[in-house]
């Protein structure tokens, strides 16, 4: 599968392809938002298990609200996020990092972080 067609997939289920003015206007929109970053499928195989998981996480944590860096805007929006592995999730609070997962983490941890950061308390 190449990285259009990866992509492609996710925007079919729904996950917005942004560029960096509206990934920027997309995670301050959001008071939970997942980014998603890909790369070269051939440079960075785990795209593939990454781009399975982020839907089951959307299901187990439906507050969250994620969109997939489109591949033009990647290296400037990893700039900003502060990705420098692929893939990586990058989840944001009211535009504000929260965490960053760089290549597949075991189910178990996104289970164990998650609830804790999305209940986090602002302010």
């Amino acid at each position: 599968m190449s990285l259009p067609q990866l992509i492609e997939r996710l925007s079919a289920q729904g996950l917005p392809v942004l560029d960096r003015d509206a990934a920027r206007a997309f995670v301050h929109s959001h008071e939970h938002a997942l980014l998603c970053f890909f790369n070269d499928p051939k440079a960075f195989p785990e795209n593939f298990d990454v781009a399975v998981v982020v839907p089951e996480l959307l299901k187990s944590f439906p507050v969250i609200h994620a969109a997939v860096a489109e591949p033009q805007a990647v290296a400037g929006l990893a700039l900003v996020y502060g990705v420098n592995i692929f893939p990586s999730l990058v989840l944001l609070r009211n535009g504000e990092v929260q965490q960053s997962w760089a290549r597949i983490q075991p189910w178990g941890v996104y289970q164990q972080q998650l609830p804790a950061l999305l209940n986090r308390n602002t302010g």
